[in-house]
Parts: structure tokens; sequence; C-alpha cells
């Protein structure tokens, strides 16, 4: 546990998709946007398919200013960037859990 959190990790997109069909009890998602095998952006893609309610982060380590300008994500998609601090994960991966976002809209 950590932070109150049960940890899995994947070191590339397709072990993520493997290991969300074996592991129940997954509430939320951390996926870099560029892996191995199958990058953030189609992992979340192919989870959505199978559960839509799933919050999904992404973290990067583009800027948000380059993010939006090369199209990375569509606005309001809850993202951090790189280098990033355990502190900023628990904290947004909390936000998501409950629902809203730092900027008051919903996850």
């Amino acid at each position: 546990m950590e932070d109150g959190f049960r940890v899995f990790e994947a070191n590339n997109g397709r072990k993520a998709l493997e290991l969300m069909e074996r592991e129940s009890g997954i509430d939320a998602v951390l996926t870099d946007l560029a892996m191995p095998e199958l990058g953030g952006r189609e992992l979340a893609r192919r989870l959505r398919e199978r559960r839509p309610e799933l919050p999904i982060v992404f973290m990067t380590g583009y800027t948000d200013d380059v993010v939006s300008r090369r199209g990375l994500l569509d606005a309001g998609v809850p993202f951090l960037e790189k280098p990033l601090s355990p502190d900023t994960i628990v904290r947004k991966m909390r936000e998501v859990l409950s629902g809203r976002m730092e900027d008051g809209s919903s996850a």
C-alpha cells in the first residue's frame, strides 16, 4: 500500500492491458503517453472500451503548452508533467477518484 493505494506496475501498454484483465478492483490508471508496444493514448482507448467510467491520468515529459498545441490529449484530460513527486501523483489520483479536478472540472 502506498498512501492508501494498492499499486500495480506494468512496463508497457500491452502488459497494462493484461493486468487490467486479470486484476479486479483497479479504480484508476496512471499511464505515460509514450510507452513501448502500446502507447498511453491507445491503452486508454482500449481500457475505455471495457470500462468507460475508469479514471485515466496521463503523465508526460511534455509541458501543458506542447500537449495542447500538438493535440496529444483532449482539453480537460488529467495529466501530470514529469518530473513529478510521489506526493503529486497521490494528490492527482485522489482528485480523479473523487471526481474533481484542480481546475474544478469533472474527471
